[in-house]
């Protein structure tokens, strides 16, 4: 069961895509550290705001 709440807490129901606070959380932990090379993390952030 606390496995259920948490999907549905980071994940859309309609769609089953990650919400922006699952993506943000993700982007944090695949974020290189101060000490490693940034060359290599390329990211695209979407905002779909009244999409229906």
């Amino acid at each position: 069961m606390a496995q259920q709440l948490s999907w549905h807490a980071s994940y859309d129901p309609l769609t089953g895509l990650a919400n922006r606070r699952e993506f943000e959380r993700y982007l944090r932990r695949r974020s290189p550290q101060p000490n490693e090379d940034r060359r290599n993390t390329p990211s695209l952030f979407w905002i779909l705001t009244d999409l229906r």
